[in-house]
């Protein structure tokens, strides 16, 4: 739930991996938000063995978008300059200035690490 994860990515991943999510399989999707200034090649180490301890430890789907939100401010504003910027919804990706009022607003809500 947007707000929710208020201690970084890491405690995020390791509460929603605190307890067993077999049952759910194909329904437990995590969509993360980072901003592109923190997935520099200086952190693809780090984010990398993110991904692979929230899958080892039961994880099944992250979805991740890798923008910030004065972008996606500025394109709720002028959407004609980013008719390319493609999210990661929720099982699929779309253009964002596509997208419902509601749905851009539910991904802006989205914590940004």
């Amino acid at each position: 739930m947007q707000g929710r994860d208020v201690n970084g990515p890491t405690a995020m991943m390791l509460s929603l991996t605190s307890w067993e999510q077999s049952a759910y399989l194909g329904g437990m999707v995590v969509n993360v938000k980072f901003a592109p200034k923190h997935l520099t090649p200086e952190h693809a180490d780090s984010f990398i063995a993110m991904l692979r301890t929230f899958l080892q430890r039961g994880g099944i789907e992250m979805q991740v978008n890798v923008v910030d939100r004065e972008t996606l401010l500025d394109a709720r504003k002028h959407p004609e300059n980013h008719r390319d910027l493609i999210v990661r919804i929720g099982g699929y990706s779309d253009y964002y200035v596509r997208l419902s009022d509601a749905l851009q607003e539910e991904i802006l809500e989205r914590r940004e690490y």
